[in-house]
């Protein structure tokens, strides 16, 4: 069951992880996020399925206990992911997977991280 949930999680966002930018690569991605994801539709017909498959193959690889995993595709779909609430997600989970894997240089950066994006937060007025 496990292998095939896997299986149509990473076929799903296949086409945009053929993509994603690799160490030691340049990014083929231009700076401003909305030029990536026009960029990204227009010469890869990648759309916003495919960044959510992406979030969505993180989490079960999370789930499934490969915390490298998780964290390596997290990075790029919190770069590409236009939902605060989703980014938010995805910034906290790539933390508990650098935490899980021991890599605290990493769980610090991502802490400071989290950091601002809750000072830099809006919330809605109480009703």
């Amino acid at each position: 069951m496990y292998a095939m949930v896997a299986r149509m999680w990473k076929s799903q966002s296949a086409p945009l992880m053929l993509h994603l930018p690799r160490e030691q690569m340049p990014s083929p991605f231009p700076p401003p996020l909305a030029h990536a994801l026009q960029f990204l539709q227009e010469d890869f017909s990648i759309g916003p399925e495919h960044v959510e498959a992406l979030y969505l193959y993180a989490k079960f690889q999370f789930e499934c206990g490969n915390y490298s995993m998780a964290a390596d595709l997290l990075q790029p779909y919190r770069t590409l992911c236009t939902s605060s609430e989703r980014n938010m997600s995805a910034l906290w989970g790539k933390l508990s997977s650098d935490i899980l894997m021991q890599n605290f240089e990493a769980a610090r950066e991502d802490i400071n991280k989290l950091r601002d994006a809750i000072d830099n937060q809006t919330f809605a007025p109480p009703l």
